[in-house]
């Protein structure tokens, strides 16, 4: 299925309003109700602004059956197409009704002399049974322009090479057009464009005359081709253009269903009810009201790198998390942090790191980059959290570290994975980009393993579009030497803090500075951090609290979090027994406005993970969860109103009767 409709603006132009197409293959009506549905891809459409959308049903053989998937909207057109070969036809003949048809006389427009309002006239009418006139919604003018423009650009051979005209052969001069018609050469083979006769000059043979005229012009185009055609589309309502073309020789080939589809008129159910006044998107930023200030102190004083704002907001985030950070250091995003940890533990080509497969790729990448192989292990359903009880099954003598990631804000068992670390030799990294304030047994995620990642991504809970933390715990030789790979593996640092005269390249390293502005940003979020997450967790809570009795009946499955854990709300997800559940789920909230998204596809089936990774064990959880896990919108900023609607909404379709079950 497509996942968008494409823009028609010539059409958007002409109507004065937003008009789109999408064209559907064989397997497309085969799956119209799967994810993405039609219906979503209507929606994501009137959602965008389009009020108009044309659907093509895929092109069938003229004798086949008739499709029994009726598609959204007005069904405006059979389009009917028509093929002959040229080599069917007499030359000798061709020229009789050209040339000798009683009464009339046909010539070549003239390029260059314009479009008398007669031929323009004969346009328009010929477009009778056409869909924009057979469709009472499109303007009599959109409709009018449509074909003023068809043969506007194809007397001036932007959409044709040839246009004929035919007059009374009594007009000296040709005042009057009794009809005309349009062909291009496309290929191997010739189209006709309009065909059009007057009405008073029907039953006069003009339109044979003028259907002869263009074979002899695609003769002569195309004649050393023994397999040129000629083609034409025509609407399969216009019984007397189709007994026309059939009588004069052409096979009818295809027909093709056209639907007219007006948003949200023709949605099985507006994506906004009625009683709901806006969408509820699934991420929304929300800002205290100092970025924009802060910005412009940045601005104003240079876009100096590595001043106050980053300075100020590594101090606070290092206050924030505890004293068993040695350093908390800023950096551009979760990622490079995640790089930084890797270039710390000084990992070699051919070492293994063991990581879960259900993460993001960057959780992987910044090993993979350093020649390391990913060994990936499953989760458990409860948090999605790496399962401690596969780590040590994993381990071989080329293991160097266990990179745990804290999903959804819920901590892993760090006591576990740090006793299997201290028992083998092995660092514990922390992917805690989305675990930010998340506490395990009253530690903050991120000090508990040797380094703590952290993202500020604009998805997360505290943002500044892209930007993240490393903290370095328990290790200050560790936390010296992270400064240096900071600044591209030079002590700038120590210059910087007038330690040395000048700085030298002497390690590894990188550009791992922040842009200031981030900072600035980040620090404007820092300052409302408690009342940010206070926000949060109260959201989740609602959600929490008002789906445990769904949960209870096996319905779906929510988050499990430990007592002596506290989770920093960051994702609510639902995990439901079959992917057509979820998708049905999903489908369901999109109709009444709520954005509900799935997440991750697992690393060790991705095309990357197969080439540069391995994975020990039975996967069977990570495998199911990719296919049937579903996230609510839980972003600081939805009113009350706007959370209990989500809840409700979730609680309508798990007892709606049409709701599958497993």
């Amino acid at each position: 299925m497509p996942k968008f409709v494409d823009h028609a603006q010539f059409d958007s132009n002409l109507f004065h309003l937003k008009v789109g197409r999408v064209e559907l293959n064989e397997e497309d009506m085969s799956s119209l109700d799967k994810n993405p549905s039609l219906e979503d891809v209507l929606q994501q459409a009137h959602s965008s602004g389009y009020r108009l959308v044309y659907v093509f049903a895929p092109p069938r053989p003229s004798n086949a059956a008739i499709p029994k998937a009726v598609l959204p909207g007005l069904l405006v057109d059979v389009k009917t197409t028509y093929s002959v070969s040229l080599f069917s036809f007499d030359y000798a003949a061709l020229c009789q009704k050209a040339f000798r048809t009683p009464g009339i006389r046909i010539r070549k427009h003239v390029v260059g002399s314009g479009l008398s309002n007669g031929l323009k006239r004969l346009a328009i009418d010929s477009g009778v049974y056409s869909r924009f006139k057979v469709d009472k919604d499109v303007p009599n003018e959109g409709f009018e322009g449509m074909f003023g423009a068809w043969i506007t650009n194809s007397v001036n051979r932007t959409l044709a090479d040839e246009v004929f005209i035919a007059y009374d052969s009594t007009d000296d001069a040709c005042s009057e057009e009794l009809g005309f018609i349009s062909v291009r050469k496309v290929g191997n083979s010739v189209s006709i464009g309009l065909l059009a006769v007057s009405d008073k000059a029907r039953r006069r043979g003009i339109a044979y005359a003028l259907l002869s005229r263009a074979m002899i012009w695609a003769l002569e185009e195309l004649g050393g081709d023994d397999k040129a055609t000629a083609t034409v589309v025509t609407q399969g309502a216009n019984a007397p253009a189709c007994a026309c073309y059939e009588r004069f020789g052409f096979q009818k080939e295809t027909v093709q269903e056209v639907y007219h589809t007006w948003l949200p008129k023709h949605l099985t159910s507006p994506m906004v009810p009625a009683d709901q006044a806006n969408p509820i998107p699934f991420c929304k930023q929300h800002f205290t009201g100092k970025e924009l200030v802060y910005a412009t102190q940045v601005i104003n004083s240079g876009l100096d790198s590595a001043a106050n704002f980053t300075m100020q907001c590594a101090a606070k985030i290092q206050e924030l998390i505890g004293g068993d950070s040695e350093r908390v250091i800023m950096v551009p995003s979760g990622t490079a942090a995640l790089e930084m940890a890797a270039l710390l533990c000084e990992l070699q080509p051919g070492d293994e790191v063991i990581l879960p497969s259900y993460t993001f790729s960057s959780t992987a990448n910044c090993f993979v980059l350093r020649g390391v192989v990913p060994v990936f292990v499953d989760v458990k359903f409860a948090d999605l959290n790496i399962d401690e009880t596969l780590i040590e099954a994993a381990i071989t003598e080329k293991t160097k570290a266990i990179c745990c990631v804290h999903y959804a804000g819920i901590p892993c068992e760090m006591d576990t994975i740090c006793e299997i670390a201290k028992k083998h030799n092995l660092f514990v990294i922390e992917d805690a980009a989305q675990g930010f304030l998340s506490t395990y047994k009253g530690r903050q995620l991120g000090t508990i393993g040797d380094f703590g990642c952290y993202s500020f991504h604009y998805t997360k809970n505290i943002i500044c579009g892209e930007g993240g933390a490393l903290s370095i715990n328990r290790n200050r030789k560790m936390a010296g030497r992270a400064m240096v790979l900071w600044e591209k593996g030079t002590n700038r640092y120590d210059f910087m803090m007038g330690k040395i005269d000048k700085y030298h390249w002497i390690d590894l390293g990188s550009s791992y500075v922040p842009n200031e502005l981030s900072c600035a940003v980040l620090w404007a979020q820092l300052e409302h951090v408690n009342d940010i997450s206070a926000r949060r967790r109260a959201n989740f809570a609602v959600y929490m609290d008002g789906l445990q009795d769904i949960a209870a009946k096996g319905i779906m499955r929510i988050p499990v979090i430990p007592s002596d854990c506290q989770s920093n709300a960051h994702i609510f997800f639902m995990l439901f027994p079959t992917r057509d559940i979820r998708d049905h789920y999903s489908k369901e909230l999109k109709r009444r406005g709520i954005a509900a998204f799935s997440h991750y596809v697992a690393l060790h089936s991705a095309p990357a993970g197969i080439k540069y990774g391995r994975w020990v064990g039975d996967m069977h959880v990570t495998d199911e969860v990719q296919h049937t896990l579903l996230r609510l919108p839980v972003w600081v900023g939805m009113t009350a109103q706007e959370v209990q609607s989500v809840l409700d909404a979730v609680r309508e379709i798990a007892t709606s009767p049409n709701t599958p079950v497993a």
